[in-house]
Parts: C-alpha cells; structure tokens; sequence
C-alpha cells in the first residue's frame, strides 16, 4: 500500500490507497472516506485541484471528474474561483 498524503490547512491528512494513479473512482472514495470519517468537516476547504492532481498522480481533468461525483452526492459544493468546500452549504 502507498501512503497517501494531502494537506487540509495546516494539518495533513494521511491514508492508504492501493495504488496512485488510479482514476475517478479511486479519488472519489478516498475523498468521500475522508470526509465521512471527518477528516474533512462541513466548510472545510479541499485542496486544490491542481494539488489533488500531483498527489493521486491523476490528470486535473480526472481529479474534476471525481470532485462532479462528490458534488452530485451532495458532499461537497464548487465556488468558481474559490475552490470546493465540503457540505452543499460550503
């Protein structure tokens, strides 16, 4: 397993995935997991796309894809310019 490591403010957030690399599905749930297990809290602020993209080892696009699954799910709304919130309140 690979440790995952992304950054939420100043406090990292670690996980395993199986492999980096992987696409829409393997971003998505670890997103989905980490917000449900309340690493991320509702306003909570998720990375940047282009930082998700280095840290999956993903194309932004992909990363995009995964954050629209999210948003439809209702976990996380979209501010143009601002970034992706957790919650649909943001």
């Amino acid at each position: 397993m690979t440790e995952l490591r992304i950054r939420a403010g100043d406090e990292p957030i670690t996980g395993d995935v199986e492999q980096r690399g992987h696409g829409v599905s393997t971003i998505s749930a670890y997103l989905r997991r980490a917000i449900e297990t309340g690493a991320y809290s509702e306003g909570d602020r998720l990375p940047p796309e282009r930082q998700l993209a280095v840290t999956f080892d993903a194309a932004r696009s992909t990363v995009r894809r995964a954050l629209d699954q999210l948003e439809k799910a209702g976990l996380v709304s979209r501010r143009l310019g601002s970034g992706t919130y957790v919650g649909s309140g943001g």
